[in-house]
């Protein structure tokens, strides 16, 4: 996979590659470049062995809209703290649909 989002769309993972190496390194295996990755593809890598998935992209992404929606309707506002509510609770939104994904929460 890839850091970041493509516009074009994010590989595919490889189950196979990552039991492969879980099996042979026998150390905790981390995903980096998490965002875009389906969330079947996700969860196979789960299953397969990925204990940590890197999903900063998504992160920045939420956080990026909630500062662009928020200056788009109060162009006047000055308040840092009222200008970064909406991208707190977008990235908070992200943060929660992972986890419960990721800990396959329903």
């Amino acid at each position: 996979n890839v850091h970041g989002l493509i516009k074009t769309g994010n590989p595919a993972l490889n189950p196979q590659r990552i039991r492969d190496i879980r099996e042979n390194s026998k150390i905790p295996l981390v995903l980096h470049g998490g965002s875009g990755i389906s969330d079947e593809d996700l969860l196979r890598a789960i299953d397969e062995g990925i204990v940590l998935i890197h999903i900063s992209t998504e992160l920045r992404v939420a956080y990026r809209k909630g500062l662009e929606d928020t200056f788009r309707e109060k162009p006047q506002d000055l308040a840092p703290y009222s200008f970064v509510s909406l991208s707190k609770e977008l990235v908070g939104e992200i943060a929660y649909s992972r986890m419960k994904l990721f800990w396959k929460i329903s």
